[in-house]
């Protein structure tokens, strides 16, 4: 092998070695991406379930209510 052969493969080595190297960059920043999305999902499910569990209170009725019994004792 010729001295020119031999650094026409270390060029093509190194060449596909960065080219390797960007593309797993690439995946890492798009696995951590979809993983942010589906904790943001997971975050934002449990929040609605837990908004439905709380029911909201209606003090207006509460409060007609007493003073309706009041005006009706003659209060």
């Amino acid at each position: 092998m010729s001295h020119q052969e031999f650094r026409d493969h270390v060029a093509h080595a190194v060449e596909r070695f960065r080219k390797d190297k960007e593309k797993l960059s690439e995946q890492q920043e798009e696995v951590q991406r979809k993983r942010a999305q589906v904790q943001l999902k997971e975050l934002q499910k449990k929040e609605k379930e837990k908004a439905k569990k709380v029911l909201p209170v209606r003090t207006d009725t509460v409060i007609n209510t007493g003073v309706n019994q009041v005006l009706a004792q003659g209060g």
